[in-house]
């Protein structure tokens, strides 16, 4: 009789992930909310942003991540398929902001849009983890109250 999956070695680190993205996002906002185009740092911060959420969003639809998931709970593969749906627009999201704040045109109403659509991803950031954060616990919660 095959075992039941466990949760994957790398829960602790999608977890991990989390919060430095979390880190990230805080920073790029504060930064923001400085003088329009003052801070050199923004189109920076913002590629980061983008080149880390490319990456953790490849790990979370990989073989240790929502596939696990998908495994040991068929029935969440509608949500997962979702939740990677969100992955593509909030990545397409990232890489327009990215660009805008290597933009030419530097003015005050830009950089006005770069904050409001920033905010706008923040939010979908925000609420995306939550939704992942509440599938991880259905799951691995479940399997643990099914035991007893």
């Amino acid at each position: 009789m095959a075992s039941e999956p466990s949760p994957p070695e790398s829960l602790p680190a999608i977890q991990n992930e989390h919060q430095e993205l979390l880190s990230l996002v805080k920073s790029i906002k504060r930064r923001l909310a400085s003088s329009p185009w003052q801070d050199p740092m923004v189109p920076s911060l913002l590629d980061s942003l983008r080149e880390h959420l490319e990456s953790h969003f490849e790990f979370e639809e990989s073989d240790d991540g929502f596939d696990h998931l998908v495994q040991k709970a068929p029935w969440v593969e509608p949500r997962v398929e979702a939740l990677i749906a969100e992955h593509r627009k909030m990545l397409s999201s990232a890489c327009e902001l990215a660009a805008e704040a290597r933009s030419s045109d530097r003015t005050a109403p830009r950089w006005e849009q770069l904050k409001a659509s920033f905010g706008a991803l923040e939010d979908e950031l925000t609420v995306h983890e939550a939704k992942e954060h509440d599938l991880l616990q259905e799951v691995y919660t479940q399997d643990v109250g099914d035991k007893d």
